[in-house]
């Protein structure tokens, strides 16, 4: 009875005020990607069809869309602007509009990743060398929440690690608490880096979800300390930078005692609570000069959000484009590459993932190997640090 109750009270709090989008079939060519999904309104439809490409046969559309795109600055649209987009707009539009001011942003990388995504869709990468083994390189995986105990998530990335161990690749994963806060694990990860530093001479990061401002904080902690290190690179994917709204959710009453006793089984709430917006945006990150950093975004439009992410993005709908877990605008790190990744949330399933995660590989190791033969020096050397405008 107890636990029907607290199901019924979690399940009338997340409905509450989030109901189901519309669901209007659009079909739409974007980023060279052919599109065919649901989407939360006619003027949504109508953006990716005909307004995306420059064809322009409804005025009264256009009139708002022409008001969307002339009201914005040239720098990326904030959590807030996008927001008062979805207010004025739907979700879907405000989704498409950032999704045009990151791929003009990264029109470059983009287009590198796509490319090489298309080749080795067309050939047999083991065969072809595209991915060849580099034995200076080695890959540190940072998982996600829960890693251990829900290996459905993909947040152990076990299947990433496989398929870079196949081409060669050498790759570890960094053992972090599960549950541990942020804080704490921030620390693993530090200790981790200092000690794969004296045994390759490029490291990658890549992390997930809560791992993303987990090593945030041991860059930042790195960088401070001017400590020597071998990290090159980080690929940051979905990171919960700025924390996830639903962990206000999940920690207010009745959620926090579902939470607590049937979600975590007991396990303490400070992991959760460490990814609250207030306490994400305290301080400011620093990270080493010079660092690559990619972000690998999610961007589902609402007829593309699975089952698993469904109740995450209704709840955050009205606040603007979001993968089901938090507001895609707070994933990025300013001033940094992106790529994004059109149709998928926040659990990236898709069915080709398995070559997209060899293509993202593939285009992060060519900027290093680009930097390098721009200054072959610099990657080796301890790294002065930059503090970046992103509160922490």
């Amino acid at each position: 009875m107890r636990i029907g109750i607290a199901c019924l009270m979690l399940i009338a709090l997340a409905q509450a005020g989030c109901t189901s989008p519309p669901r209007i079939p659009m079909t739409a060519i974007i980023a060279g990607q052919s599109i065919e999904t649901t989407v939360d309104s006619e003027l949504a439809r109508y953006y990716g069809e005909h307004y995306w490409r420059g064809v322009h046969t409804r005025p009264e559309f256009d009139a708002i869309l022409d008001r969307v795109h002339n009201t914005q600055t040239d720098r990326l649209a904030t959590s807030d602007e996008l927001a008062q987009i979805t207010r004025e707009t739907s979700a879907d539009v405000a989704t498409l509009y950032l999704a045009g001011q990151l791929l003009g942003r990264n029109k470059t990388l983009q287009n590198r990743y796509n490319a090489i995504f298309q080749t080795l869709t067309r050939t047999r990468p083991e065969t072809t060398g595209l991915l060849p083994r580099d034995d200076r390189f080695v890959v540190l995986f940072v998982p996600g929440w829960f890693y251990k105990s829900d290996t459905t998530t993909g947040a152990d990335f076990a299947r990433p690690r496989e398929i870079l161990g196949g081409y060669g690749i050498r790759e570890h994963l960094i053992e972090i608490e599960e549950n541990g806060t942020i804080e704490e694990n921030a620390q693993t990860v530090l200790a981790a880096i200092q000690r794969w530093s004296s045994e390759y001479n490029l490291i990658i990061l890549v992390s997930a979800s809560k791992a993303g401002p987990e090593v945030a904080w041991a860059l930042t902690e790195l960088a401070r300390s001017g400590a020597s290190h071998r990290v090159v690179a980080w690929v940051n994917i979905g990171g919960l930078l700025r924390g996830t709204r639903l962990a206000d959710v999940a920690l207010t009453w009745p959620a926090r005692w579902y939470v607590k006793f049937f979600m975590l089984r007991g396990a303490p709430l400070d992991a959760i609570e460490s990814l609250q917006p207030q306490r994400r945006r305290l301080g400011r990150f620093v990270f080493p000069d010079g660092l690559i950093v990619v972000n690998y975004v999610a961007m589902p439009l609402s007829g593309d959000v699975s089952k698993q992410a469904s109740t995450g993005y209704r709840l955050l709908r009205e606040a603007g484009p979001n993968d089901g877990l938090t507001l895609i605008a707070d994933e990025m790190i300013p001033g940094t590459d992106t790529v994004i990744e059109l149709g998928v949330d926040h659990y990236y399933r898709h069915p080709q993932i398995d070559m997209k995660t060899a293509a993202l590989a593939q285009t992060v190791m060519e900027l290093v190997r680009e930097k390098e033969q721009r200054a072959p020096d610099t990657t080796l050397r301890p790294t002065s640090c930059r503090e970046t405008a992103f509160g922490g």
